[in-house]
């Protein structure tokens, strides 16, 4: 374990938490409802992702500090540089094997990384709730990646351009250099 984490310290690092939870359940609720003819699971995928996902970001709101004249609101935040952007590539992403392919090629392993990351460095005594959620994210996540790794390495068979989408996953990697998880570095607690 590293050094002692203040209450904003950690009130920071949920926070963003939140804001990525949250992103990723508004990618995926508006992807699912986007039409996918060759590749219906996918839809399937981003539906269950979504409800996944929304439910963690009012999991970690909830586990935002509540202090007099203090909105916990305003720790739910980007996280710095560069995940944001690739939030917002990610975004942009034009089709849904594309879509895909960013989510499960790049934004939920480094996710998973970070929640590992934090797992290991968060103190059992003072943060056991952060903790116990990093734990659930940590386990619900390996089995969405797993489950959308398998369905994207079948929706690359049929894609019609299945090197572009390669690209796009290599461009969002590029873009966040040689962090390990989707921050710069996992917070010491």
């Amino acid at each position: 374990m590293g050094e002692f984490r203040t209450i904003d310290e950690l009130a920071a690092q949920v926070g963003h938490f939140c804001w990525l939870e949250h992103r990723i359940f508004e990618l995926t609720g508006a992807w699912a409802s986007e039409p996918a003819p060759d590749v219906a699971a996918i839809n399937v995928f981003f539906h269950t992702a979504s409800m996944v996902h929304g439910g963690l970001a009012v999991e970690w709101r909830g586990h935002l500090p509540v202090r007099a004249a203090i909105d916990p609101d305003a720790f739910v935040v980007p996280p710095p540089a560069p995940a944001a952007a690739v939030m917002a590539d990610l975004a942009g992403a034009a089709d849904q094997v594309t879509r895909l392919s960013g989510l499960v090629g790049v934004v939920l392993p480094r996710l998973l990384a970070t929640y590992s990351a934090d797992l290991v460095q968060a103190s059992p005594v003072s943060e056991a709730p952060v903790r116990a959620l990093l734990a659930l994210a940590a386990f619900s996540g390996q089995s969405e990646l797993e489950r959308g790794n398998r369905l994207l390495q079948s929706a690359l068979q049929i894609a019609e351009q299945p090197g572009k989408v390669r690209e796009f996953g290599q461009a969002l990697e590029r873009s966040l250099n040689d962090t390990i998880g989707i921050f710069p570095s996992a917070w010491a607690s």
